[in-house]
Parts: C-alpha cells; sequence; structure tokens
C-alpha cells in the first residue's frame, strides 16, 4: 500500500496513532482546490469504487463532525 502506520506516546497522557496513505487524485491539487470543501473536490479523488474508512474518536461530537462529512460521498463507508 506505499503507506506508515505511526504513533506517539506520553506517560500519563494516552497515546496518539496516525496512519499516512498515498492518495490517488486524478486532476493536480492548487492550493484554492486543498482549500474547497468536499464538494468541490470529490471529482479529484478516485472513489469510483467502494472504500471504507476507520476512523476511530472517543469524542461524540467530532465522530458525528466526521460522519456528516463523509456522508456527502456516495462510495466512502466511515467505520
Amino acid at each position: 500500500m506505499r503507506g506508515s502506520i505511526e504513533f506517539t506516546r506520553n506517560e500519563g497522557e494516552g497515546s496518539f496513532f496516525w496512519i499516512e496513505l498515498p492518495l490517488s487524485v486524478t486532476a493536480n491539487l492548487s492550493k484554492a482546490s486543498h482549500n474547497a470543501d468536499h464538494k468541490a473536490t470529490r471529482h479529484l479523488l478516485d472513489i469510483s469504487s467502494s472504500k471504507q474508512l476507520l476512523y476511530i474518536e472517543d469524542n461524540p461530537a467530532n465522530l458525528k463532525l466526521m460522519q456528516t462529512y463523509f456522508n456527502g460521498f456516495d462510495n466512502l463507508t466511515l467505520h
């Protein structure tokens, strides 16, 4: 997959995990399109087939925000 999984931890504070995966795009991303919302950039992402996204969050407000955002993508399922 040409990606990486990383983490940091601080005793008594918890851990922070993240993954980095290459993103396939069909056009060059300019600074303006990078700052645009998902409706404006959906056509730039290669999501022609179904994809699943794992999002781990313990804050209900953040989870709701991400669910709302990714509901705009027909072929993405947030888990």
